[in-house]
């Protein structure tokens, strides 16, 4: 949905969503709660429609696609739904046939269609492969002051599919337009941006907006049909654990801060933040050391993303597997597991140990606890800004699975136990002493209630 429907309200949606089936073409924009139907503006033509409600910037405005058929009942309805209110305009198709947008042109009176509905022609456009025609549109839509429109431009900018002089400049102002009017993922990838140009704390600004509560509620307004936090939210807190992990210009180390932003991550089932924080308790790094819930966080990571490996050594007891550095350094320090996929931001794995990006301090004995370094190495902004932006999508902007990409390529990847294995070496041997010990207890309480 778009930006140009002059509300203040910020859990309200801008623009409308659209559908259709073999009969009929529904519009629906969001209104405040307090909306009545009275306050609600609806006029159709054979050829035209201008919706909206009084007072305000029309939300639907243009000459339809196809003709539609003439309504003698009122085309519209207001629905309540908590902290908004919808209105649903339902429209006869003519002829029952599929829309590929739903308004063309401007208003034969010469009104300007809506911004949405320019959006829409661009999406129209980009899925035939014209560019040209899709950022014409675009730029009415950003003239408008469509957020979503300016989100478009900076990508297209970016990946060159636009070409121009300071291409990158002019990628980099449309974002920040977009960022601006509220896009939580045009304030993501401006993290990126900085992150990949070594500038760490203007990122981590960026990334902490995007994943403000105030900027999820908003995202939220924009997906209403997800209960997700959206891709780039999870992704930005990933990403601010492994900036606050590894350290850099003008940030110190906090691998406190790291396991916080992570645990974050891995509750909305990130899987790289998942397997960094199993990494971090395998180690007892920013958090206690703990093997079982290291290798709980493992077992999530690779259910998640099979390309995740589980480290060998884990189905130890604990002492085991910290006595032997060997399997611990074989399987996750100090080795290298690239993921070749490239898709997901993260999704290139590189494992290393003793470097001068250690997160320690202090160096500490190897034998007890091995040295850590972020286990993750960030996709370049370009392939990744080229990723999202084929995953263009008709209705709406969401653009893919940041930094969850599943990969298949894992039947290598050896599964240790169940959790309640671990520790269990010798455990026959063990049980039967203490099922004996039990016996001659309960001997010795039966005959001293005898006597």
């Amino acid at each position: 949905m778009d930006d140009s429907s002059g509300s203040s309200n910020y859990n309200i949606a801008p623009g409308y969503r659209w559908s259709q089936n073999q009969d009929t073409i529904v519009f629906t924009f969001e209104v405040p709660p307090t909306t009545r139907i009275v306050d609600v503006d609806v006029r159709v033509t054979e050829t035209e429609v201008c919706a909206g409600i009084e007072a305000e910037p029309k939300r639907v405005v243009g000459k339809l696609h196809y003709a539609v058929l003439p309504s003698n009942t009122c085309p519209y309805d207001l629905k309540r739904c908590g902290t908004y209110s919808i209105v649903r305009v339902r429209l006869a198709k003519k002829v029952p046939i599929p829309w590929p947008f739903p308004i063309q042109d401007d208003l034969s009176d010469g009104t300007p269609m809506d911004a949405q509905s320019d959006v829409e022609l661009a999406y129209h456009f980009l899925q035939l492969g014209d560019g040209k025609t899709a950022a014409k549109y675009l730029l009415r839509a950003a003239d408008k002051g469509s957020m979503t429109a300016h989100l478009e431009l900076g990508k297209l900018y970016l990946t060159g599919k636009i070409k121009a002089s300071g291409g990158a400049e002019i990628a980099i102002e449309h974002c920040r337009k977009a960022a601006a009017l509220g896009s939580g993922e045009a304030m993501y990838l401006l993290g990126m941006l900085h992150q990949e140009n070594g500038q760490l704390q203007q990122a981590l600004d960026m990334y902490g907006q995007c994943v403000s509560p105030q900027q999820i509620q908003r995202d939220a307004a924009l997906d209403r049909e997800s209960s997700q936090v959206a891709d780039h939210a999870r992704d930005a807190m990933f990403r601010m654990g492994k900036i606050y992990l590894d350290g850099g210009e003008g940030v110190a180390r906090n691998v406190t801060a790291a396991a916080n932003w992570w645990s974050n991550a891995a509750v909305l089932k990130h899987p790289q933040a998942v397997h960094g924080l199993a990494c971090m308790y395998q180690n007892g790094v920013g958090v206690k050391q703990d093997e079982r819930r290291a290798l709980q966080l493992f077992r999530e990571a690779h259910a998640l993303d099979q390309s995740l490996p589980i480290p060998d050594g884990l189905h130890l007891s604990s002492s085991a597997a910290l006595n032997n550095s060997s399997s611990l350094n074989g399987s996750y320090i100090g080795s290298s597991n690239n993921n070749s996929n490239g898709g997901g931001i993260g999704s290139a794995m590189n494992f290393t140990g003793g470097s001068s990006s250690n997160v320690f301090s202090t160096p500490e004995p190897s034998s007890t606890r091995p040295h850590m370094t972020s286990p993750f190495q960030v996709t370049p902004f370009s392939q990744r800004v080229s990723a999202l932006s084929n995953n263009n999508n008709s209705n709406n902007s969401n653009y893919g699975n940041y930094g969850n990409n599943n990969s298949s390529g894992s039947s290598s990847v050896r599964v240790p136990p169940p959790p309640d294995h671990v520790g269990t070496e010798g455990s026959s041997s063990f049980f039967r002493v203490v099922l004996l010990a039990l016996a001659v207890l309960a001997g010795a309480i039966f005959a001293r209630q005898r006597f």
